[in-house]
This record gives C-alpha cells, structure tokens and sequence, in this order.
C-alpha cells in the first residue's frame, strides 16, 4: 500500500501536466513522507523512531523508492521499489495515477505538499529540502543499482558524517599539495631561469671585455677618435643642452638613442643582450654615455639622485656579479 502511495508520488512529481500543481511538482525531485492518516482519524506522522520513506526521481515515468534512517553521524538507505508509471491530470490540482492498473486520486495541497489516497488512507508527503546534492547523488547512484527482486532488505546503504568530512579534508589536502607542488615548481623554474640568465651574462661580460682586449691598437684608437669628434660635435652640444634643460620628451629620447648608436653602433643592442632592463634602468645607461652627471640624470628622469645612485649599483651587481659602486658601472658602460 505504501508503494503504491510512493509510485502516485512520483508520477505527480515526474509526468507533463496541466494547471499550477503540475508545473510546482515538477521543481520537487525529492519527497519525503510526513504523515499517514487512517480513516478512523488516527494519524501516524514522520520521521518516526524508524526514519520515513522517500521518493526520488529518476526521470519522467520512472520513481526509485527507498526507506531513510538518518541517525546522528550514521545514515541508513533501505531500497523499497523502482517505480514506472501513467498519469492522469484531472485539473485544479486533482490527479489520477495508475500503477499496477489501478486508479489512484492524488491532490496538490501546496506547492510542497501533496496528499495520495490509496485503500481509504491519505499519505501526505512534502517536498525535501534537507538532502545536500553530493548526499543526493550519492543516494541515487545507490538505487539506481540496487537490487529490488530479493525482497529480502539485505540491500542496504550505510554510510556516516564522518565519511564526508575525511572526503572534504582529503580533498583540502590534495588541493594544498598541488598548490605546494606548482609553487616549487614555479620556485624551480624561476631558480634555472636566473641562474641561467646570470651564466648568459656572464659569458657575455667575458666576450665583451676579450673584445676590447684583442682589439687591435689601429682599430681602438680609430673609435676613441670617432667618439672624440664627436664629443666635440655641434650634435652632442645639442643634446647636452636638452639634458641640462632637465626634461626630455620621447622624441628627444629617441633622437639621443639615434645618436648613440651612430657612434656606438652596437650599444643598444649589447645593453639588451646583457640584460632586459627597465626604462629607467635603459636611460640611465644612455646618459652616462653622454657624460651627464648624477645630478643631471636625477633631474632629467625626475628621480632623487639617491635612486639614480642605487640603480647604477644594482646594475653592476646583476651584470657582473661583483659588489660595486655606481662609479663601476659608469666605467662598464663608457667601455662599451
């Protein structure tokens, strides 16, 4: 009998239907029993010290049905029947359900609750909002599968609190050990790459200062006489009268870099080559190859000296890998 209640629940709650209880059923997937009422008046209501019963949908014409004893930290899944059905819409929230081949009036009382008739008694049932989804899923799968021929109540599901929480503290700690796990990868791969970068470097501060050591005396000689000339140059006064004027728009920072490479033609490409420098860091180099002073530099790139200094430091640190001044990598550069 009780099935039967179950089977008219599930086909109100599953099937196409005309009206307003129709439409509201159909957002419940779950329902649990509350109460049965006998026609003599006497009531039995639910959860009692057993548990209730629940009715689950699997899709639009099939119901699984199963006994719930949540007990604590302990839950109890008992499977009753799964269910295929026929539904009748009467209208106005009446319907008529057929399981078995036989009639059964079911009527929607609200949008939660609903009252199923079956051999004289009312089985009132309310839509169950209590089931978190992971619990759902987990109950469904278990029905779905379980074995409804034996009758025998064997087939039973059994599981605790306790399980979810190891699930969720297993699932922190897997996430803590992956994020762990990509930061040491990250801390590695930044370790290889500046250790790398610093090699590169300093091969490339060898090669530079081999250069000017087998350089031959002709040749040096022919280049200290180019920058000469041009040192004394209308050009380089021009351009030393945009440094002392203390601002410098892009295009004059563009035309002083022209400038330097015309006379030093590979100066801009050996400062990339040694380094992927900031702009500051860049410009920097730039006027210490046109001889500006520390307090010139502060003005043009509107930096207290004190910065400018400490650039210029940091600079012959990350190139050379010496401890020096700013002095030192004044000297590195004019050498190039």
């Amino acid at each position: 009998m009780l099935v039967v209640a179950l089977a008219a629940l599930g086909l109100a709650g599953c099937s196409e239907s005309e009206g307003t209880g129709g439409n509201v059923l159909s957002r419940h997937r779950v329902w649990s029993l509350r109460k049965m009422t006998y026609p003599g008046g006497y009531c039995e209501k639910f959860p009692n010290g057993s548990g209730t019963f629940l009715s689950i949908a699997d899709n639009d014409s099939t119901i699984f049905t199963c006994h719930w004893a949540p007990t604590g930290r302990f839950t109890s899944i008992m499977p009753q029947e799964k269910i295929h059905y026929t539904l009748i819409n009467k209208g106005g929230g009446e319907y008529v359900y057929f399981h078995g081949g036989n009639p059964h009036p079911l009527q929607v009382v609200n949008d939660t609750t609903i009252n199923v008739q079956t051999n004289g008694i009312v089985f009132t049932w309310s839509a169950e909002h209590g089931i978190d989804q992971r619990t759902l899923t987990e109950i469904s799968v278990f029905l779905a599968s379980a074995d409804y021929g034996s009758g025998s109540g064997s087939d039973r599901y059994v599981f605790t609190q306790k399980e979810h929480e190891l699930e969720d503290e297993n699932h922190l700690q897997l996430l803590c050990i992956t994020v762990l796990v990509a930061a040491l990868a990250a801390g590695a791969f930044f370790l290889l790459r500046t250790y790398r970068n610093k090699r590169r470097m300093e091969a490339e501060v060898r090669r530079l200062q081999a250069e000017r050591q087998d350089r031959p005396q002709l040749v040096a000689e022919a280049l200290k006489n180019v920058e000469a000339e041009w040192l004394a140059s209308d050009e380089y006064a021009r351009l030393r009268k945009l440094i002392e004027r203390g601002t410098l728009t892009p295009d004059d920072w563009a035309a002083m870099e022209r400038q330097l490479n015309k006379v030093y033609p590979s100066f801009t490409h050996t400062l990339e080559g040694l380094y992927r420098m900031s702009q500051l860091e860049h410009r920097v180099c730039m006027l210490i190859k046109l001889r500006a002073t520390p307090s010139e530099m502060a003005a043009v790139l509107n930096k207290e000296a004190s910065t400018i200094s400490t650039t210029r430091s940091r600079l012959y640190y990350k190139i050379t890998g010496k401890k020096g001044g700013a002095k030192d990598w004044d000297e590195f550069v004019l050498e190039l």
